[in-house]
């Protein structure tokens, strides 16, 4: 899905994307709600049992073996189902899903070449489902007959009308008194469900956003004005002016982090908070004219990353600043980059042992933290989870400029 105007705009990886111009918002959650259940040995499948479960059984393929020419790697997630049993076959998850909110499920499938010739049996072709309860039921079946490859499934829900709760099902069979073969065996390759949030157009379920340029005052209607916070007290995370709704921008563990915005006319003060991860990780990021100010914990290191030449009060900048905590930008070493209108500024490097952000930490947009208040105008704000280089940031910024006046 393209978030901004132009289509040209980065959109992999996007944790979270506001618009003001268009008081539109879209979050991708990355989370996997169907995660990873046993654990992959060597060459030896081992069994299975998922919180939801009917009939029949499942086993954790081991790695290092080979169907339909892939050969399964340790990171690999891959699940066996033995066709031995009749009845309800559905094993996976219920989990919580928020209101607005889109379903994705995918994985990869293969039927082995051993299975039995009445492979299907009628009634038998199921293979997942996604029960969101009160709303609706989306089930997969199989689209040919055919063994001994690898195909794959990508299935999107409509928009959850309500919270809820939904089943993610590995359905081999359905629940119909039967199974797809009197005798073999079906695989599933990393199964993944994440969630997808878009404010949509409740008419035409598209993402409207219009191409014009951003209006000095704050927003009052769909396409029109940016996020003003010039005034003395400026904004957090909990104001009303802020005029939407975060929850929270989930962060994979382990990872790096980005955000790309455009601002203009940043207070011109040291340990400003224009974005703050809350909880004891304390994660800050702030602009100001000449610099980023940044905090990473729990050793609270901080520091700033200078902009080659200080920005002018009255222009739009658009600015990105990375946690390359897996130092993938810099030989390894874990870092802050920052680049301002698509050009590299510089870069400080931070502790090895600095904590992961957690998978659903808390995000501010203009947070006041413990230390100064963000006072300056703010027209996007886009958090990616991972790190960006100099030609991504290019990328951002010569497709969104001529919104600016650039």
């Amino acid at each position: 899905m393209s978030v901004g105007y132009n289509p040209k705009t980065l959109t992999d990886t996007i944790l979270f994307n506001l618009d003001a111009a268009n008081i539109k918002s879209y979050r991708y959650d990355y989370n996997d709600y169907f995660p990873s259940m046993g654990t992959a040995a060597n060459g030896t499948d081992t069994s299975i049992s998922f919180p939801v479960a009917g009939n029949g059984s499942f086993k954790r393929v081991g790695y290092g073996q080979t169907y339909g020419g892939y050969t399964v790697q340790q990171s690999d997630e891959v699940y066996r189902y033995d066709f031995l049993t009749n009845g309800c076959n559905y094993h996976g998850y219920n989990i919580s899903v928020p209101y607005g909110y889109q379903i994705k499920f995918t994985y990869d499938y293969y039927i082995d070449s051993s299975t039995s010739a009445d492979f299907p049996l009628s009634g038998g072709t199921l293979l997942s489902g996604i029960e969101l309860s009160g709303q609706y039921g989306l089930y997969q079946s199989l689209p040919n007959s055919t063994k001994g490859i690898w195909q794959t499934i990508s299935v999107l829900g409509s928009r959850s009308n309500a919270a809820r709760l939904a089943n993610i099902l590995l359905y081999p069979g359905g629940c119909g008194g039967t199974r797809m073969a009197t005798s073999g065996f079906i695989l599933y390759k990393n199964v993944k469900c994440t969630l997808i949030k878009a404010d949509f157009d409740d008419s035409t379920q598209q993402l409207p956003i219009n191409p014009y340029m951003y209006s000095e005052t704050p927003f009052s209607t769909d396409g029109g004005g940016c996020f003003d916070f010039s005034t003395s007290t400026g904004a957090n995370a909990s104001s009303s002016s802020l005029g939407f709704g975060m929850d929270y921008i989930p962060v994979p563990a382990m990872s790096n982090f980005t955000f790309s915005t455009w601002v203009k006319n940043p207070p011109n003060l040291g340990q400003l908070g224009l974005f703050s991860f809350g909880g004891t990780d304390g994660f800050r990021f702030g602009i100001n004219p000449s610099s980023v100010y940044w905090l990473i914990g729990p050793a609270y290191a901080e520091g700033y990353v200078n902009f080659l030449s200080s920005m002018d009060t009255s222009k739009w900048y658009h600015v990105v600043a990375s946690y390359d905590r897996t130092g993938s930008l810099n030989s390894g070493v874990p870092n802050v980059t920052v680049y301002l209108n698509g050009v590299y500024q510089g870069r400080t490097n931070t502790h090895a042992t600095q904590t992961p952000m957690t998978l659903t930490q808390w995000g501010g947009l203009v947070h006041s933290a413990c230390c100064t208040i963000w006072t300056g105008k703010l027209a996007t704000f886009t958090a990616y989870g991972k790190s960006l280089s100099e030609s991504e940031a290019s990328q951002i910024f010569n497709a969104t400029k001529s919104r600016f006046g650039l």
